[in-house]
């Protein structure tokens, strides 16, 4: 059958003057309207979300990913040492403190391991977090090492905590 009227160029597509099949608007934009008829009428996506081509609707970037700018075609994920807790995020955030944050694209920090700390907040490996040293102690999560105080004592590195000196036996912390 012969086309008679013209239909309108669909969703997520635009139809330049004498096309005959309707073009995807491009990776990074999107048009949740029909008759669009250049690539210049679809939206740019926003921050915090990816348009893939011929996508209707921007798609929130997941946990541990993100998108900075406009016009993302695909969100990217957090580099080691970063994280990002929420979806639709536009950065990452430093790992804090007495974690590691891994590759590729981490939701949250995770903490050092006990008998270990970490003083700096860009670490992406639990193997990053320095052992605690012999005389201190370090719990879970630890910034820094906790000496010993009077009456305990750390023998070996990478102690999580303390030990009571034995009758007969006395540390001076």
């Amino acid at each position: 059958a012969a086309t008679v009227d013209p239909e309108p160029c669909t969703l997520a597509s635009f139809c330049p003057l004498g096309s005959s099949v309707p073009q995807r608007c491009p990776g990074g934009r999107f048009s949740n309207a029909t008759g669009l008829s250049s690539a210049d009428q679809c939206s740019n996506c926003p921050p915090g979300s990816a348009c893939a081509s011929a996508s209707s609707v921007p798609t929130l970037c997941g946990r541990g990913s993100f998108a900075g700018a406009y016009g993302a075609a695909a969100c990217a994920s957090c580099d080691g040492g970063s994280f990002q807790a929420a979806s639709g995020g536009t950065a990452c955030s430093n790992c804090r403190r007495g974690a590691y944050c891994p590759p590729p694209g981490a939701s949250a920090s995770l903490p050092c391991a006990s008998g270990r700390f970490a003083n700096t907040s860009d670490l992406s490996d639990g193997d990053q977090c320095a052992k605690c040293p012999r005389g201190e102690a370090c719990a879970i999560g630890s910034t820094s090492p906790r000496r010993c105080s009077s009456g305990t004592f750390g023998k070996d590195e990478g102690q999580s905590s303390c030990a009571a000196c034995d009758p007969g036996f006395a540390q001076r912390g």
